[in-house]
């Protein structure tokens, strides 16, 4: 199971998904024409990421970076929620930034428990986010859209990250934290699942929309693939 629609399929089946809202039917339908309408960049990302088990210090880099943009995310997820959320949704908001500073800090973990001392220069990726930040105008349903497939992406790399693991005989304590984000991962986009449903139904033109946006993160994928390639 290492493609993104097998991966993606089995949350699909997961109960946490399917007992949310009485009729997810419409956003089965949408998620199936974006999966089958973009690269799946599942497969070859499998691949390189058991080669970098191999070597710790490229698996090192690669959770040096998400601790970053989980600690990036916290931030921003923090700001909707203080600024934009109605109560009820503040709650959920403000407990997806938890997990998110708590991910970055497990991320951090990993990337000093295979390489005690890597950095790496993200600032352009910082400072693109507090442009949105300062640019954003209060689009709620509309940030828990590109929030929610930002976590299916999640979700499918979690996946990916513990698969590899264990087919590389990663030790239990790894297994164990990679498996406690997954099951966050999982969470977050049942969480935000009603949102992105509300938001399909209220116009057609939304799917194409969701779409895009999906096809987006997908090629962000595909060119981690590549990049993360180059040292393999």
């Amino acid at each position: 199971m290492n493609s993104v629609k097998d991966i993606l399929s089995d949350w699909q089946g997961s109960t946490a998904a399917s007992a949310i809202v009485p009729d997810t039917h419409r956003y089965w339908s949408v998620l199936g024409t974006a999966i089958a309408e973009t690269e799946d960049w599942a497969k070859p990302m499998s691949a390189v990421l058991h080669q970098y088990y191999e070597r710790p210090g490229l698996i090192a880099s690669e959770f040096y970076r998400h601790s970053s943009t989980e600690a990036i995310g916290a931030k921003t997820i923090a700001h909707v929620a203080e600024n934009f959320a109605e109560p009820g949704l503040q709650v959920q908001m403000r407990r997806h930034a938890q997990d998110e500073i708590r991910h970055s800090k497990l991320f951090m973990a990993l990337s000093r428990y295979h390489e005690r001392e890597y950095t790496e220069n993200l600032s352009p990726i910082i400072a693109e986010n507090d442009d949105f930040i300062e640019q954003f105008a209060g689009e709620v349903e509309w940030f828990l859209c590109d929030t929610h497939i930002a976590e299916l992406r999640n979700l499918v790399m979690l996946t990916l990250y513990v698969d590899a693991a264990r087919g590389t005989g990663a030790s239990t304590w790894v297994m164990k934290t990679l498996s406690k984000i997954l099951i966050d991962e999982r969470r977050h986009v049942s969480y935000t699942l009603p949102y992105v449903i509300r938001l399909i139904e209220a116009d057609v033109a939304n799917e194409a929309e969701f779409i895009e946006t999906f096809r987006h993160y997908a090629n962000i994928s595909s060119h981690d693939v590549r990049r993360l390639s180059e040292f393999t």
